[in-house]
């Protein structure tokens, strides 16, 4: 039986990225890995790398074991730079999702970045803007 969300609630970082909101709360439930929380979520094939998640089934099912809104969660993405990084011709509307050109031309899920002066000032957690 899959729990419908977890007992820990963390709270998201001042640009925290959605890895690293999950990672905290593996730790915060004592797991061992990433992939023992990820099992909870029925519905998925989640990406290898969930800073690519976009809107859909998948990330509603972990905002809800997590128990945080799936826009807040989107907003944790990569996605949420969309509107910034993906052309759009004008008058069209916004973009909310980056496609897959983008995501390989400016996102690098496999040469992750770190500030090191970010980690050294409060609580150490990854942000977003380093998947640039």
């Amino acid at each position: 039986m899959h729990p419908r969300s977890l007992p820990v609630r963390e709270p998201p970082l001042p640009g925290e990225s959605l890895t690293s909101f999950v990672r905290r709360h593996v730790v915060g439930m004592g797991y061992e890995s990433m992939t023992r929380l990820l099992s909870l979520v029925d519905e998925v094939e989640l990406l290898p790398h969930l800073d690519h998640l976009g809107r859909g089934p998948p990330l509603v099912a972990l905002s809800a074991l997590l128990g945080h809104p799936s826009e807040s969660l989107a907003k944790m993405t990569v996605h949420g730079f969309a509107e910034s990084v993906v052309p759009q011709p004008p008058g069209a509307p916004p973009v909310t999702q980056c496609d897959s050109k983008t995501l390989l031309r400016f996102f690098d899920p496999v040469h992750p970045r770190v500030c090191p002066e970010c980690l050294r000032t409060g609580t150490p957690y990854e942000r977003l803007s380093w998947s640039f």
